[in-house]
């Protein structure tokens, strides 16, 4: 496994996470995107998947500020893509890393979706289960959303 990578994007991910207008506050990173990529890099091993695909994808996921639509490029996406092609990814590994990176729990069983997708979607899904006072805070202090 790549390390360099790994720590490339973790850095990257952080730094957006710890931004004061990331939506989800800083908790993001330390109760869900790096508990995700630990239990995503544990599935793999589980599941025969290739342990820095998901890992890159897990931590994918910490460069979504909040403020990105369904149809938007999280903003960290573009910077991502280069630290991929610099190390070697080919734009169809990109693609799919980036495609693993959107997977979550609730379309784990999909019929399309390879060991790599399905690493993440349980990963993210174990993730919240693990640590819910964090996904409480995050809905109900930093969203202000109410029980209705």
């Amino acid at each position: 496994m790549n390390e360099k990578i790994i720590d490339d994007l973790s850095a990257m991910a952080e730094s957006v996470c710890r931004s004061k207008t990331n939506l989800f506050g800083y908790g993001i990173w330390t109760h869900h995107i790096l508990p995700m990529t630990r239990l995503a890099r544990e599935l793999a091993a589980e599941y025969g998947a290739d342990a820095e695909t998901v890992a890159v994808s897990a931590l994918l996921r910490g460069l979504n500020d909040g403020k990105a639509n369904k149809t938007d490029t999280p903003s960290g996406t573009p910077p991502a893509e280069e630290i991929l092609a610099k190390h070697g990814y080919s734009p169809d590994a990109i693609e799919k890393v980036k495609r693993y990176a959107g997977c979550r729990g609730a379309v784990a069983g999909a019929n399309d979706q390879d060991r790599e997708g399905i690493c993440v979607a349980d990963a993210d899904a174990m993730s919240h289960i693990q640590e819910i006072g964090s996904l409480f805070y995050v809905v109900y202090k930093e969203m202000n959303l109410d029980i209705d």
